[in-house]
């Protein structure tokens, strides 16, 4: 079975069917559900243009920012997600976002067959490429960038190849008009369109080496002209600068800007294409004499991106997985029969476990959004509670600030959310999270009436005297010591955070019916305790066990909490 083959010949059946599965398996992959949190921000930014028919141009959505210049520089991006899930719902971005990673699926494929890599050979390479994109693979206005790198790196080396071929393949007025089209939309839509300059000047430069031939350098000051076709002008460039500014305490606190990890296996499949693709190039330039420029500059420099920042993972992998593939084709090994269809099955079955042991389960589950990093049930607590809490300073995470915006909007303002010009915060809310007397002053300093936290597990050894004599030590929340109990209260906790309000700041009746004072989260040992030794009544414990339950429809440790109930009572 020849799975290196000619892209013109007819597929073998084998061949074929593999081919067959691998697209399946790859367009399952990119169905998987949506879990980015910013989806949020950028769908009240789309909601914001719809209603005032202009583009904003400071901040509406927060109280710590507001007024505040703000450059929208994704918001065609937002527009169309927008008019897609007014019409489509959840399910239609999540089909959008398939449909643009199957087009840079494409743009891969077509370059792969370039290459004159068979069907076989094309179809794993195209599934390693899917797998390595699972940490970025999310509903992002990169997904553009990523549709389009793709394209722009095949129409290059197919350029580049039929220079080889000695063939000029010079570009009409029509394709270079298509072209600087393109460029102004790229840049309307997501600032990947840096990468997509890089990759252009690197084969500008070294087509004026190699052929003294200045085309591509006209067309790249022409695709820059054509980025100011945007509303903002040259403030959609100052965007990337202040990007380029906050990137220390981005890569420190934001996941996706942190270095890859060799210990985390949803990148596993990037550290194997990294080195895949460095053993293929090398080998190839030492039995060959020599390796095209573009592929030696442009993979170290991705390379050291995608590893710096996991959030540039994408153009590595872009460049990365056909490099490796092209440069395999020429080891000579590479060219041995008997060697292909056994390295391509070991490949193919490694590729297809890690499918089904890891991204199988999540589609089967068939949702289009995972709410896990979204406050759905503060969100519609807050909402109950409007008028007491609409209108007050409130703090909230860092993730949750796009859909508390988003579905809030304007009866509250939230204190961060993932845009930008909250980028100063990141650094403000590390140090006020370090101890208890940093958090107060951050709280009275901001003027901070209601604070929303996630539940996490941090913990402090605290000592419990029983009645009865000796000493119990008990690990108590966090929140005892930097919320104490004496100023702020606890009236709304879930399996997703907590909601506490400054006592001083609310009606004390108000306060009084919604406080948990008792059942706590991370805390019930303690619960138990003084119900036990007597210092609280048994019946005010069950009356918040009540409450809780009642603002937690459907909660499914409902059962084992009035079990719970009972057993103190037995006890009692």
């Amino acid at each position: 079975m020849r799975l290196f083959g000619e892209p013109g010949r007819k597929f073998a059946r084998p061949e074929r069917l593999l081919a067959v599965l691998c697209w399946g398996v790859v367009a399952a992959i990119f169905l998987l559900p949506i879990s980015n949190p910013d989806l949020f921000w950028h769908l009240s930014a789309a909601r914001f243009i719809v209603s005032f028919r202009k583009l904003p141009q400071t901040d509406w959505l927060s109280w710590t920012l507001e007024g505040k210049p703000w450059t929208d520089f994704e918001w065609l991006s937002q527009l169309i997600w927008y008019a897609v899930l007014k019409s489509s719902g959840m399910w239609g971005l999540v089909v959008l976002k398939a449909s643009l990673f199957c087009g840079g699926a494409w743009g891969l494929w077509r370059t792969l067959r370039l290459y004159r890599i068979g069907s076989g050979g094309s179809a794993v390479a195209l599934l390693a490429w899917a797998v390595a994109l699972v940490p970025a693979q999310d509903l992002r206005p990169e997904n553009f960038s990523i549709f389009l790198f793709s394209l722009e790196w095949f129409l290059l080396e197919k350029r580049r190849l039929r220079r080889e071929a000695a063939d000029p393949d010079r570009l009409n007025w029509k394709e270079i008009s298509w072209i600087a089209l393109g460029a102004a939309a790229w840049t309307n839509l997501h600032p990947g369109y840096v990468y997509g300059f890089s990759l252009l000047g690197v084969y500008a430069l070294l087509e004026i080496w190699r052929h003294r031939s200045w085309t591509l350098v006209r067309l790249l000051v022409l695709c820059a002209g054509a980025t100011l076709l945007n509303p903002y002008g040259i403030g959609m460039h100052r965007v990337l600068l202040t990007h380029m500014r906050d990137l220390e305490p981005l890569h420190e606190y934001i996941n996706e800007w942190m270095e890859a990890s060799i210990f985390n296996p949803w990148q596993w499949a990037f550290w194997g294409v990294l080195l895949a693709s460095f053993l293929a190039l090398l080998g190839s330039f030492l039995q060959n004499h020599g390796a095209p420029l573009e592929h030696m500059i442009l993979l170290p420099v991705l390379a050291l991106s995608a590893s710096t920042y996991v959030r540039t993972l994408p153009y590595f992998v872009l460049v990365a997985i056909p490099v490796s593939a092209f440069h395999s084709a020429r080891l000579r090994w590479g060219r041995r029969e008997g060697i292909k269809p056994v390295l391509l099955t070991a490949c193919w079955g490694a590729l297809l476990g890690f499918f089904c042991l890891k991204l199988a389960p999540e589609l089967g589950r068939r949702r289009a959004f995972i709410p896990q990093f979204v406050p759905e049930h503060i969100a519609q607590y807050l909402q109950s509670e409007r008028a007491v809490l609409g209108g007050r300073k409130i703090y909230n995470p860092w993730a949750w600030g796009g859909y508390l915006g988003y579905q809030l909007s304007p009866s509250y303002r939230v204190f961060q959310d993932g845009r930008y010009i909250f980028h100063p915060f990141l650094r403000v809310v590390e140090k006020a999270t370090r101890n208890p007397e940093n958090h107060k002053k951050f709280l009275d300093g901001y003027g901070i009436d209601v604070v929303l936290a996630s539940r996490t597990n941090q913990f402090f050894t605290m000592p419990v005297y029983p009645k009865g004599g000796g000493k119990v030590k008990l690990l108590r929340p966090y929140y005892l010591d930097f919320l104490p109990q004496v100023e702020w209260a606890l009236i709304y906790w879930g399996p997703q955070g907590q909601i506490f309000v400054r006592r001083k700041r609310f009606p004390q009746r108000w306060v009084r019916e919604r406080e948990f004072r008792i059942f706590r989260p991370d805390d019930l040992r303690a619960a138990q305790l003084l119900v036990m030794e007597g210092y609280v009544p048994a019946v005010r414990l069950r009356e918040e066990v009540e409450r809780y339950i009642r603002l937690q429809p459907g909660l499914p440790e409902e059962k084992s909490l009035r079990l719970w109930l009972k057993k103190i009572a037995s006890k009692n």
